[in-house]
């Protein structure tokens, strides 16, 4: 496979873009400045530095499908998927999962990439700790 950051394209935040296989993903695109039209939209949260109406729209094309979380439904109801913390797809050969995650700090935004997989995770504290979302996508 190479170099396990190949394809991978940070632009700001928690906005990254997976090229592999073929395949194009956006995770909270905002601040995207290269033209390009994703496959698949994966949103974590409404939060103004994650979420970008606009973004959304110049990477979106006729067959992108949007996967946003359940809690997204007033802002985005056009989305293909809501997923609840649990939920699985499976879109273009990824998996797409939403998790939760138990952080040990209040908030925080990371991702990790190993061999075969990357994992996005973007942390959010609720009102009964520890919770947060997760949006994960298995490379095979």
């Amino acid at each position: 496979m190479g170099d396990s950051l190949d394809g991978i394209t940070w632009f700001r935040g928690t906005s990254v873009r997976i090229r592999r296989d073929g395949v194009e993903i956006h995770v909270d695109p905002i601040g995207v400045d290269e033209d390009s039209e994703a496959n698949i939209v994966l949103l974590t949260h409404p939060h103004y530095d994650n979420f970008s109406e606009a973004d959304i729209a110049r990477v979106r094309g006729p067959n992108t499908v949007i996967v946003a979380p359940a809690s997204m439904k007033k802002q985005l109801a056009d989305a293909d998927h809501f997923m609840r913390p649990g939920d699985m797809l499976q879109l273009d050969g990824f998996d797409v999962l939403a998790a939760v995650v138990a952080p040990l700090i209040a908030s925080a935004q990371c991702i990790e990439v190993t061999p075969g997989s990357l994992r996005m995770r973007s942390c959010i504290p609720q009102k009964q700790p520890p919770a947060s979302t997760a949006r994960s996508v298995a490379m095979s």
